[in-house]
């Protein structure tokens, strides 16, 4: 589990601007809180946060924690509220299984290719469970 926490913490923290950003700017709290992926306990100390950086912190502790479970929770939950921070989700860990799975032989210091931009293309353009569906997939839970 500690290495779960520690690999969801990680992408999260990789897009914290894109978590602040959707506080400020979504109902990302109140849809975390219905969908069940926060206690009301949980969403009145995120609330009662003073400072936005503190908030997003709570947030992405929050949802670390629990590994991936409660991550897959919170993917579901924000789909359709934060569209750009689950593509940028879903981008960042298919990067980073490209760029496992491929080790860099065609010499591209990106670990991309022409089949794997069409890949990420065509899963973050996917509305419904099939974006998270595919992340799930990629995360091998």
């Amino acid at each position: 589990m500690a290495d779960e926490t520690g690999e969801v913490r990680s992408l999260l923290m990789r897009h914290r601007l894109s978590i602040v950003r959707d506080l400020i700017g979504t109902s990302l709290v109140p849809v975390l809180l219905k969908a069940g992926v926060l206690s009301v306990t949980q969403e009145e100390q995120l609330t009662a946060e003073p400072s936005l950086d503190a908030r997003c912190d709570q947030l992405i502790e929050l949802i670390a924690r629990d590994g991936f479970e409660k991550f897959k929770q919170f993917c579901y939950a924000i789909e359709s509220e934060c569209s750009q921070l689950i593509s940028d989700l879903i981008n960042d860990k298919l990067s980073q299984v490209d760029n496992d799975d491929d080790g860099d032989e065609d010499g591209d210091p990106s670990g991309y290719d022409a089949a794997n931009l069409t890949a990420v293309q065509s899963t973050t353009t996917t509305t419904g469970e099939t974006s998270c569906a595919a992340f799930e997939g990629k995360l091998g839970v």
